[in-house]
């Protein structure tokens, strides 16, 4: 299954000998300049030389940046406001600062393709629902109309800013001949209750790790509470996949951490699912264990889901985000990473793991 947000619109280009005005992102970079240079330590530290990233903002400044150029600092810009960088909040998944939409939704209406695109994905992916939802408006006057004739990844953003009942009409006539799945999502977003149905229905019964979190993260950009209801039921669910990348052989991550991201995107102002999520994610299982506590965390999932919608999160007491597949007695079972590491002493002595 193709993932249309992704993969749509890289349109490849000469960037470097590639002449264009960028005079909006120019002067939104000099509007706020203050914060977009928090984005390294080299203001605060007075250093002679400068980083290639505060050199790239000076560019900004000065209108001195190539296509290559631009689209390196609008992703370092966007990954620090995420990382609480800019205003020194906590890390999260989503960027936090509104001066970074804003600048996206100007690298959105310029008239480069490239960063066009590196800013429709970084609308779509990395920032929360509730926040798109603040800056729907602008970005739909970006667009200046229903963007029909555009890339699939531009139409399914608009779709995502709440457009009017005649522009969701035209979409879904638009697509009425189009069979493919990937648009389901989109469908669900002007108001196709079957198309709703039927993508819940598939993620349901998804027994494929990939497949069910792409579809988590369709449910999530659609995000009302019945995807929510969705998602929340999956965390019972055993799907999980190896990982590589210095890991252990055996080492495996569970759909969890991914369902607990798609959740953020729902919830981006509960930290469960923002700031303690990207640390199961990026965290080892013992590292998470001793900076916010497995048990407790879980726990406050637990108090968290029954107090909006009615019922326990976890589907029994085994919750585990991170683990290894041993085998005992010929029987092949998934220990939890943090219990593997956290009750041998103090974990002392023991080989590093990817995230402590």
């Amino acid at each position: 299954m193709r993932y249309i947000i992704i993969v749509a619109c890289m349109i490849i280009v000469n960037s470097r000998a590639e002449s264009f005005s960028c005079s909006e992102l120019e002067e939104e970079v000099k509007n706020n300049i203050e914060k977009f240079s928090n984005i390294c330590s080299c203001a605060t530290e007075n250093n002679a030389t400068l980083c290639e990233t505060c050199e790239f903002i000076e560019g900004a400044k000065n209108g001195e940046l190539s296509t290559d150029d631009w689209e390196s600092l609008l992703n370092r810009i966007a990954s620090a406001s995420a990382g609480g960088k800019l205003s020194g909040g906590e890390r999260s998944y989503f960027i936090q600062d509104d001066e970074v939409v804003e600048l996206c939704i100007a690298a959105l209406g310029c008239g480069n393709e490239t960063l066009r695109s590196v800013a429709c994905k970084t609308l779509v992916s990395k920032i929360g629902n509730k926040k798109r939802t603040r800056f729907a408006s602008a970005i739909k006057a970006t667009y200046g109309s229903v963007p029909l004739e555009e890339s699939h990844s531009y139409v399914s953003l608009y779709c995502m800013c709440n457009p009017e009942d005649q522009d969701k009409e035209a979409i879904l006539s638009w697509l009425k001949d189009v069979s493919d799945f990937d648009y389901m999502f989109v469908r669900a977003l002007c108001g196709d209750t079957t198309a709703e149905k039927q993508l819940i229905t598939v993620f349901k019964n998804s027994t494929d790790y990939t497949e069910a979190v792409e579809l988590a993260e369709y449910l999530s950009f659609i995000g009302n509470q019945k995807c929510a209801e969705v998602l929340i039921e999956k965390l019972g669910s055993d799907l999980f996949e190896s990982r590589g990348g210095g890991f252990p052989e055996g080492g495996v991550i569970s759909i969890r951490v991914e369902l607990l991201r798609c959740l953020g995107m729902i919830y981006e102002d509960e930290p469960l699912f923002t700031t303690d999520a990207i640390m199961i994610s990026s965290y080892s299982g013992r590292k998470f264990e001793k900076e916010r506590g497995h048990d407790k965390y879980v726990e406050e999932v637990n108090r968290w889901v029954e107090k909006h919608f009615g019922h326990p999160a976890w589907s029994g007491p085994d919750v585990w985000f991170k683990g290894m597949v041993l085998e005992k007695n010929g029987i092949k079972k998934v220990e939890a990473e943090h219990l593997i590491y956290s009750n041998i002493g103090d974990g002392s002595g023991l080989p590093s793991l990817p995230g402590d």
